[in-house]
């Protein structure tokens, strides 16, 4: 189980014949396990990265590729905390470095894409454009656009009493 799952990890291949269903994984030709999950997230992030707006939500990806870290994590806190356990084998070391390797891709993916909502929060708000977006990225556009909204008129109304008490 976990050690398939980092295995699954190990490649983040643009090579994907698209014949396997999400969540999928398959032999590549190295011999090792690849994730259709993190194909389509790394091409995602690849994607993100390069447009000037925001695509369409991977969310399937991404809560899969979660769930994958999570479960990841969790077998290597177990072999971390191992009695026998040595913490420069080269197997445990390569490992961790898959895992926050593929924490970074899912990191980045997630920010780029909130750099993109915050630089134009009224163009995300429009319905058309509302809809690429996933749940947590609506609620947070909504709460950014409206303590935006609320420093303004804050600051146009103290300025406009504080040029009123000068003139006054």
């Amino acid at each position: 189980g976990f050690d398939r799952a980092i295995s699954a990890m190990d490649t983040l291949d643009d090579t994907d014949s698209g014949a396997r269903l999400p969540g999928d994984a398959a032999m590549g030709d190295d011999g090792q396990p690849e994730n259709f999950d993190l194909q389509q997230l790394r091409r995602m992030w690849q994607n993100e990265k390069y447009a000037p707006e925001v695509l369409p939500f991977a969310e399937r990806a991404v809560l899969n590729v979660s769930e994958m870290i999570e479960f990841a994590t969790d077998g290597l806190d177990e072999d971390r905390s191992a009695a026998d356990a040595d913490p420069n084998d080269p197997s445990f070391v390569m490992r961790c470095a898959d895992l926050e390797r593929v924490k970074y891709v899912l990191r980045d993916y997630l920010r780029i894409r909130l750099w993109k909502i915050t630089q134009w929060p009224q163009h995300y708000l429009e319905s058309s454009n509302v809809v690429l977006l996933s749940d947590a990225e609506r609620t947070f556009l909504k709460e950014y656009w409206h303590q935006k909204r609320r420093f303004f008129r804050e600051q146009t109304s103290f300025g406009v009493a504080t040029r009123q008490e000068e003139l006054g």
